[in-house]
């Protein structure tokens, strides 16, 4: 009995050592959007010093295709806050996407949000992405 307990124990431990750990989802948070002029998010888990193209489109695209906005760079940390300006053919939108798109590698996030005047991370934005290296 006592080598069945010891046995049982090992393959557990085993089996946690083994288990592949989970990377950390990338998620931004939308902190402020003023009405057909700016939204203002903060990012946290972003790969470092990656430089991104930022584009925005309509709703349901994905931001696939969307209009650039700007251009930047992650730094060290992953970790950024940054204020973009709503291009004047989405003034009027109820509902933007943003892409965040790497210029070397395959890395990309899409989100949205309401274009609608507010502040906090509770802005209505949805979270969802795929990458691959």
């Amino acid at each position: 009995m006592k080598a069945k307990l010891s046995l049982i124990l090992t393959l557990g431990m085993l089996a946690v050592l083994t288990l592949p750990a989970q990377a950390a989802v990338t998620t931004p948070s939308i902190l402020s959007v003023v009405k057909d002029e700016s939204v203002t998010i903060q990012t946290s888990y972003f790969p470092a010093d990656e430089t991104l193209y930022v584009r925005m489109g309509y709703n349901g695209t994905q931001g696939v295709n969307g209009l650039l906005v700007t251009k930047i760079t992650t730094g060290a940390g992953g970790t950024f806050k940054a204020k973009f300006y709503i291009p004047e053919e989405l003034k009027g939108e109820n509902i933007i996407a943003i892409r965040m798109e790497s210029t070397t590698s395959a890395f990309f996030r899409f989100f949205w949000f309401y274009n609608k005047t507010a502040v906090s991370s509770s802005s209505s934005s949805s979270s969802s992405s795929s990458s691959s290296s």
